[in-house]
């Protein structure tokens, strides 16, 4: 497995990759410390990627546009965040811009591993410590995303955007252009969502999730 490990901070660089070596043998790293020596190793089309490992804060530039840029260039290849932080806000927009997981750097080893091959074997994780339900204190979609028994609550806000848009029965082609993202990117968080509602296809997550929302409508009319 070839990973790109990129980070500012050497030695924390080293430390994770020492870390991926449990993943098992045959383990090789890259290493980048800024996001034009991130771009610059993607682009590079001799070098086979399997993973990309990505700090958020590394000096100048904006790392969305750059997870943008990484998708873009390696549609195929997982990127997870590993960051120091534990922002919600950081975490949905990274999710947003094609992420495949955004993990911190206070996770132990163990659970970074895991995450890790949950992800490579086409899974998604997302864990900063404050990512709570979004949704302010009225209205009933407030209601229905805040119910700790929903599988609505565990969605980003862009992801519920994509969701409202599969339980309409739009295509991935027709939800990138109501919402204004790359078609890869709506296939992400299509993943996200079966994964979250732990069913295999769309049509039974839309079903699911019109069930759900029916059902707090009946609640609130009681």
């Amino acid at each position: 497995m070839k990973i790109l490990i990129a980070d500012d901070h050497p030695l924390y660089r080293e430390a994770l990759a020492s870390v991926l070596d449990g993943l098992g043998p045959g383990v090789q790293i890259y290493q980048a410390e800024t996001f034009d020596e991130v771009i610059e190793c993607v682009s590079d089309r001799t070098v086979d990627l399997d993973l990309i490992l990505l700090d958020l804060y590394m000096g100048a530039g904006d790392w969305g546009s750059v997870i943008e840029q990484l998708r873009e260039r390696r549609p195929d290849t997982p990127i997870i965040v590993i960051s120091g932080s534990d922002s919600r806000e950081d975490a949905e927009r990274a999710m947003n811009a094609g992420s495949f997981g955004y993990i911190p750097k206070s996770m132990k080893k163990d659970e970074m591993l895991s995450a890790i091959r949950l992800i490579v074997s086409g899974g998604v994780c997302v864990q900063p410590r404050d990512l709570k339900p979004a949704g302010g204190p009225s209205g009933a979609t407030a209601t229905r995303t805040n119910d700790a028994d929903s599988p609505i609550a565990q969605l980003t806000s862009r992801q519920r955007e994509v969701l409202a848009e599969l339980v309409a029965g739009r295509s991935n082609k027709l939800i990138a252009r109501s919402l204004g993202m790359a078609e890869g990117t709506v296939k992400l968080h299509v993943a996200a969502i079966l994964k979250c509602f732990g069913t295999s296809n769309r049509t039974q997550a839309a079903i699911l999730a019109h069930r759900f929302i029916a059902s707090q409508d009946r609640s609130d009319i009681e």
